[in-house]
């Protein structure tokens, strides 16, 4: 706050403890203006913002003979506000936040600066305006008092009752939080302070105080300890690093991935490692960087870099938990992508850690031989960075416990300047769908629906389901649950949870609908054949068991499966199933997951694929 105001603010109180005629009515006037801006940019919402002000400056007439020292009124009172934000959210603490309407932005943004509009697009404004109402109340707070209210560190600390290296590292999260969100939308680091100037001049009481919004790049420096603090997410590394002498009083001792060391990493104990350094330093080496949010068996983000024979990278991918994206150097474009990362020469997308069995079996299906070098033992998260040369992988670091995706290694590294192109449809955008699918398969007619989360975000919050029915028997599948119900609902069988999801889309998972697929059937040694049809739109992946076959259609660019076809090995067609998919429920009942009121137990498994089974009747006897 502005020394000037902070004057006025103090006389302003030392004449209403006086008993000055009207002093209470010109203290509440000059200072619901500020006191409104700062409010809302931690709510985010109209109606709670007003709730809070009046409430807040009737808790301060009330007390205001406590306090002992004027020069901290603002501090005071923010305190005092910042307490009534606490208990309403505690209240609500199970109910679902309410989502910030473009009303409330847009009355907001008339105390703004009306040449605002001339500053930045609406695109720009909508996307700050949906970035900044996913974060944390406690991590708005920290931001607006930071970077609108000039505080200290020390001072924010005292007002949420904190230490001063804690809220550094409410900062410094909420500072990820913002450059993540943004990177998804294909903005690069320097949109930061662009976006926390224009969220201020949007929330601003006056027009005079928007024009006078800036936020200095100071302002959003945390300082070694809370950044590297900061990049754990779990407590007891913080306290194993601090207990082994890592963190000191006045250093950190750590080494980044992204540079050429060893990272810091914590085992299933909580203990600190220094993991080797890297084992090639060979710079045409595609760097290839794999993260396991769930572990090795679960989704996968990736982040592809290939280097010129100087060391410059000339494009990248980029797949995190929330989008796929492609730069392209030479244009310095993003390209948003509406599909997962697959090789144009339609080889499978190999893993570090996939198994020698497997990795054997694709290179003979595939005829050619790749290595990938074998890893230890591991469990829990992991992040895995790799080099390539020719038909070697190298592991050149594997970190334990570490969530990369609180940092920039699977956010972004283009240009702040890069011209973006989004591909993604609506639907895409929205990021899941739902399914239909219909047609015959073993002589039997064939229905059913099911959910898709396109991006491993959407899946921890509404995750993948499918329902099929096929004659008499039902087959549902939760992820967690996989089951074959009777006519009249009565449990028959029970399998592990996502063997009826194997052999569909499943994007979530991190790789193209190709590339599941295949490795779904490598995984019960199916071989199968693909090529490019439809002037290189679709793939055909025929899979091979016996003397049946099964041919899957699928669209390259919208990474879903559209036609199942089994078929005789001379090529007679025995089955098809055709599959649809939608933005919304097709059926109002479909809004919700279905229920399943019965489970088993004893938990059976397939020597196949389930559709392979369910074709030839095998699954249900």
């Amino acid at each position: 706050m502005e020394m000037d105001n902070v004057k006025l603010y103090r006389e302003l109180v030392l004449r209403v403890r006086q008993g000055e005629q009207g002093a209470q009515d010109r203290l509440a006037a000059g200072i619901r203006g500020p006191l409104q801006a700062y409010v809302y940019r931690i709510t985010m919402r109209d109606d709670l913002t007003q709730d809070i002000v009046q409430e807040s400056l009737l808790e301060m007439f009330k007390i205001l003979g406590k306090l002992s020292d004027t020069d901290r009124f603002w501090p005071w009172l923010c305190k005092i506000a910042l307490n009534k934000i606490r208990n309403h959210h505690r209240i609500q603490q199970r109910r679902k936040q309410a989502i910030l309407s473009k009303a409330e932005v847009d009355r907001s943004m008339e105390r703004a600066q009306h040449g605002l509009e001339n500053l930045v697009t609406e695109e720009f404004k909508q996307i700050v305006r949906s970035t900044m109402d996913k974060l944390q109340p406690n991590q708005r707070a920290v931001l607006s008092m930071r970077c609108y209210e000039n505080m200290s560190y020390a001072q924010i600390a005292e007002i949420m009752d904190s230490t001063e290296l804690n809220v550094r590292l409410m900062f410094y999260r909420g500072k990820k939080q913002l450059q993540k969100y943004l990177s998804r939308h294909g903005f690069g680091r320097g949109a930061l302070i662009s976006a926390l100037v224009i969220f201020g001049k949007m929330t601003a009481p006056d027009t005079a105080t928007a024009a006078g919004i800036t936020v200095l790049p100071s302002a959003v420096e945390v300082g070694a300890v809370a950044a590297t603090i900061g990049a754990l997410t779990s407590k007891t590394a913080v306290v194993s690093l601090t207990a082994v002498g890592i963190i000191t009083a006045g250093a950190i001792v750590a080494h980044s991935p992204l540079s050429g060391t060893a990272g810091i990493a914590t085992n299933e104990n909580g203990t600190a490692q220094v993991l080797p350094a890297d084992a090639s330093n060979n710079h045409e080496a595609d760097e290839n960087w794999f993260f396991y949010p769930e572990g090795p068996q679960g989704p996968v983000m990736m982040r592809l870099i290939r280097r010129d024979d100087k060391g410059q990278s000339f494009c990248q991918w980029l797949q995190n938990d929330d989008g796929s994206y492609y730069y392209e150097t030479g244009s310095n474009t993003v390209h948003i992508t509406a599909h997962r990362n697959y090789n144009e020469d339609l080889s499978v997308r190999r893993l570090p850690t996939d198994s020698a069995a497997l990795t054997g079996f694709l290179n003979k299906i595939e005829g050619r031989s790749v290595h990938i070098a074998e890893l230890p033992n591991h469990t829990g998260n992991m992040l895995i960075v790799t080099g390539s040369n020719g038909t070697d992988q190298k592991i050149l670091r594997l970190i334990r416990n570490y969530d990369v995706l609180q940092e920039e290694h699977f956010q972004y590294s283009w240009p702040a300047a890069a011209r973006r192109v989004d591909g993604r449809d609506t639907t895409q955008t929205q990021g899941y769908c739902w399914f239909t699918v219909a047609g015959t398969l073993g002589g039997q007619d064939v229905k059913g629906t099911g959910f898709v989360p396109l991006y491993y975000n959407a899946s921890k919050t509404r995750p993948a389901w499918v329902s099929i029915q096929a004659g008499s028997r039902r087959f549902f599948d939760n992820g967690n649950t996989a089951v074959i119900l009777g006519q009249t609902g009565n449990l028959m069988k029970s399998f592990p949870g996502g063997t009826f999801l194997k052999g569909l889309s499943r994007p979530w998972m991190g790789l193209h609908t190709i590339d599941t697929v295949r490795r779904d059937a490598a995984e019960f040694r199916v071989p199968f054949e693909i090529g490019y049809i439809d002037g290189r739109k679709k793939a055909q992946i025929t899979l091979k068991m016996n003397t049946d076959e099964m041919v899957y259609v699928i669209d390259l660019d919208h990474d879903k499966v559209e036609t199942v076809i089994s078929q005789s090995a001379d090529g007679r067609e025995t089955g098809r199933l055709d599959f649809s998919y939608f933005k919304d429920p097709p059926r109002t009942d479909l809004a919700q997951p279905p229920t399943l009121v019965q489970t088993g137990s004893a938990r059976e498994s397939l020597d196949t694929l389930w559709l392979f089974n369910l074709s030839q009747g095998k699954v249900m006897q």
